[in-house]
C-alpha cells in the first residue's frame, strides 16, 4: 500500500487525473513483480549450476515431514532460544 500512496502523490504533484484504484493497485503489482525478477536475475546470474541445484535442493520436501528444508530453517529461527529469554540484549 506505501507504493501506491507514493504513486498517488507523485500523480498528485504532477496534476494528473487520477485513474481507478483498481488501475494503480495492478500498477504497482506490476511494478513488484518486475523488480522481484530483476533482484532475482541479478542474485544468480553468477551462481555456478551446482550452486543453483543446491539452491534449488533447499525447496524440495525433506524426508517425512511436510516442509520444505528452507521452510523449516526460517521456523527454527523463530524459535526463541533460552539465551535471548534470559538476556534479550544477547540477541
Amino acid at each position: 500500500m506505501i507504493l501506491a500512496q507514493a504513486v498517488i502523490e507523485e500523480l498528485r504533484k504532477r496534476l494528473v487525473v487520477l485513474p481507478p484504484l483498481g488501475v494503480i493497485e495492478r500498477l504497482c503489482a506490476m511494478a513488484v513483480t518486475r523488480a522481484q525478477r530483476q533482484i532475482f536475475t541479478r542474485l544468480t546470474e553468477s551462481l555456478s549450476a551446482e550452486q543453483k541445484s543446491q539452491l534449488d535442493g533447499l525447496l524440495e520436501m525433506r524426508e517425512g515431514s511436510s516442509y520444505s528444508t528452507l521452510a523449516w530453517c526460517q521456523w527454527q529461527n523463530k524459535i526463541p532460544q533460552k539465551r535471548r529469554l534470559k538476556n534479550p540484549q544477547a540477541a
